[in-house]
């Protein structure tokens, strides 16, 4: 346990109170004038003691005052203590990502701090093998205590609740028993008991919540009852924690956040080597911040049992990878992408032989995939383990299976890989995935992954029923949008309540793919509401997403631009590479402020770091005539949108906002406060909220007024 300690001084007399570290402030009690109260921000997934001296003479000067308190992302943690009679008293707040009680958790050198004991006739040897402790049962008498490992004297506060957690494996199938208990001697009171949990052969972690009670014990017992049974036991990292500590996920969800907008670049072409620079160039010039790069690994293989991957094959996959972190973008790998289609994995009535071996093979490609890119950054290469498994895949065993590769390829330990469900990766897989239970809880670098193309009868222009065709080319009524997100909130409540069984904090979910036939521009722009709307229901949820896909713009396919192949089966000239704007404005929803109206305003390049040709300066004046209006932004629905505003300015300035519809009539007005960024060339973004009616070519004005406006750069228009 790492304790941070956080220091206030304050004398009780005259009450004066010295804040050594802001994140703790101290005041009169409200309800006690007797009292004064230590505040603090609260984290999820943090605790918190106080903790009391009279001197600073020495840091063992200080005792715990309080009881742990778990934090919550709702309320600040606040104790309460009395004045001091006389002089002064000096107060630390430690914190802590968990608090454990056990001594030797994870059997580093030794058994130091455990009771071993066989008895009854059992035989069981205790040693220690690889930082594991091993039990090896030669006769497991005929009770569960004949075979016994306990811990004693662990102190337990009242009505406070505990987690015991460890990982445990058997050299085969079993269960066993785990109890705690307080009392001295051979006089022990039950406080919970944990009968026949069952352990494989390959280790999992188990967490038992609990709380205790009774009045303040130091008699505190953890006891593992292993008899009664021959299989032998592994035990690992055995800890009596304070509270119910959830794994934290910071590091996923920071890299899904830097996810954000995707597209792909598709398996088939990549494995042409059809792919240029200028393919990720566009990409980032178009405002999206990482790319899906498919593969078909899976097709080049050797045989078995190593299913050697052919070098080229890893170099252009390589290459491509190099090309996205070279523009900036991120590189999610999908080297297995066809082979749910392709039915090499497993067909539905597969032998158990060719299960096994499709499962070595998977296996293999990521042994190879993992180590290729082991040294590639963390931060900009993603893995995703399987691109939509059919129903009868099992995707629980396609994840352990190439997690396990994976985890253990040196370099890659804490690599993101996103983990699908089964039935093509759709919504209901992933819901499914995480009602059953599938996602590993215990790996806190994953993202889940869901794919989106509902209704089908608008996304897919040859979707049939029956041998019926029954494309319908219309989308967007009230009752359809809202139906996307009842469908998306479907998936964050079956997250959340997988995180909650498994205290956990939920995964960052990843849109990997969402689109629309062309085919429905020819009857109106309802293509580019879906897409809109899909990605704005995305991004309310704090989902990052990928579009599918970049290229072919075909009727009855669902690329963004149009794909030439020249002689020898690559594009002639990459440069020519281009997306259609409508598609891009969906997905993107980005605006540059000066290629709006002008009006006393004017365009500069003076300070860097802006975007696109430059940006909007205000002159040292107010007025309603002095003003740049954005027009022709895209709003696929009626209702309040999240405007992402980048701006600067060397105070604080409150200007006013005007959204107007298709028929220049405004539709809100906001003075909105934009704080002082320091300087005119430091720049910053700013949050808005405001109300717009749908259309093709509603408008922001920005105008100065009540004050003379900032800089302003470019404008992100998305769902709150």
């Amino acid at each position: 346990m790492k304790l941070y300690p956080r220091t206030v001084i304050f004398a009780a007399t005259l009450f004066t109170a010295i804040v050594v570290n802001a994140q703790l402030s101290i005041s009169n009690s409200i309800s006690n004038p007797s009292q004064i109260e230590l505040s603090w921000p609260s984290q999820t997934g943090k605790y918190y003691q106080i903790l009391e001296s009279s001197d600073l003479t020495s840091a063992d000067s200080f005792s715990i005052i309080s009881s742990v308190q778990q934090g919550t992302s709702v309320l600040p943690n606040t104790w309460q203590a009395n004045l001091a009679e006389s002089d002064a008293r000096f107060y630390k707040l430690a914190i802590s990502d968990s608090i454990n009680l056990t001594s030797n958790s994870d059997f580093t050198n030794d058994t130091s701090s455990w009771n071993l004991n066989d008895n009854n006739g059992a035989s069981a040897n205790f040693s220690v093998s690889d930082g594991e402790l091993f039990v090896d049962i030669t006769n497991g008498g005929t009770r569960p205590s004949h075979v016994l490992l306990n811990q004693t004297g662990l102190p337990l506060i009242q009505n406070q609740s505990y987690t015991l957690k460890f990982d445990a494996r058997a050299t085969s199938a079993r269960t066993i028993r785990v109890w705690v208990q307080y009392g001295e001697g051979n006089n022990n009171t039950s406080i919970a008991n944990f009968n026949d949990l069952p352990l494989t052969t390959e280790s999992q972690t188990y967490r038992l919540p609990f709380t205790f009670s009774a009045a303040d014990v130091s008699s505190g017992k953890i006891k593992f009852f292993l008899g009664n049974n021959n299989s032998s036991v592994y035990l690992d990292n055995i800890r009596l924690l304070v509270g119910n500590p959830i794994e934290l996920r910071s590091e996923a969800h920071r890299i899904n956040d830097r996810l954000h907008r995707g597209n792909s670049f598709m398996a088939a072409k990549a494995m042409n080597d059809q792919g240029a620079l200028e393919d990720y160039q566009l990409l980032k010039t178009s405002g999206f911040s990482h790319c899906r790069i498919g593969y078909k690994m899976d097709e080049v293989a050797g045989i078995a049992p190593s299913y050697t991957l052919p070098n080229e094959d890893l170099l252009v996959l390589q290459k491509m990878v190099d090309w996205c972190i070279q523009e900036g973008l991120i590189a999610v790998i999908d080297p297995v992408h066809n082979w749910a289609n392709s039915n090499q994995f497993i067909t539905e009535n597969a032998t158990e032989a060719e299960k096994e071996d499709a499962f070595q093979k998977l296996g293999k490609i990521w042994e190879q995939v993992a180590d290729h890119f082991s040294d590639y950054s963390l931060s900009y290469v993603v893995f995703e383990v399987f691109n939509e498994p059919h129903s009868y895949h099992d995707a629980e065993r396609i994840i352990s299976t190439s997690l396990a590769s994976i985890r253990s390829s040196s370099g890659n330990e804490k690599r993101i890989v996103i983990v699908p469900g089964d039935g093509f990766t759709t919504r209901q897989a992933l819901i499914d995935a995480f009602n059953n239970d599938e996602i590993p809880a215990n790996d806190p670098y994953l993202i889940g992954t869901f794919h989106y193309y509902d209704p089908k009868s608008f996304t897919k222009k040859d979707y049939t029923i029956d041998n019926q065709n029954i494309y319908n080319p219309v989308w967007g009524t009230t009752t359809e949008l809202n139906l996307v997100a009842t469908d998306f909130d479907a998936v964050v409540t079956a997250n959340n309540n997988w995180a909650t069984r498994n205290f956990t904090e939920p995964l960052p979910i990843y849109l990997g793919e969402f689109g629309v036939d062309n085919q429905a521009d020819a009857s109106g722009n309802d293509r580019k509401k879906w897409l809109s709307w899909i990605r704005m229901q995305a991004e309310a949820r704090n989902m990052s997403w990928a579009h599918w896909n970049m290229y072919q713009n075909e009727a009855s396919t669902k690329g963004m631009g149009a794909w030439t192949l020249g002689p020898s089966g690559t594009i002639q000239n990459p440069s020519l590479r281009a997306f259609d704007p409508d598609p891009v404005e969906a997905l993107v929803g980005h605006y540059e402020f000066e290629n709006g109206i002008l009006v006393g305003v004017t365009s500069s390049d003076q300070f860097p770091g802006y975007k696109g040709s430059g940006y909007i300066t205000f002159p040292e004046t107010t007025g309603s005539s002095i003003f740049v209006r954005t027009e022709d932004l895209y709003i696929p629905a009626d209702g309040t949108y999240a405007l992402k505003i980048r701006y600067s300015s060397s105070e604080s300035r409150t200007i006013r906002l005007i959204s107007r519809n298709d028929a220049d009539t405004t539709v809100q007005a906001v003075d909105i406060l934009f704080p002082g960024t320091g300087s005119t060339d430091s720049w910053t973004t700013q949050y808005v909220h405001l109300n717009f009616e749908a259309g093709q070519s509603a408008e922001l004005k920005i105008v100065a007024s009540p004050d003379p406006g900032v800089n302003l750069d470019w404008i992100d228009i998305t769902l709150p």
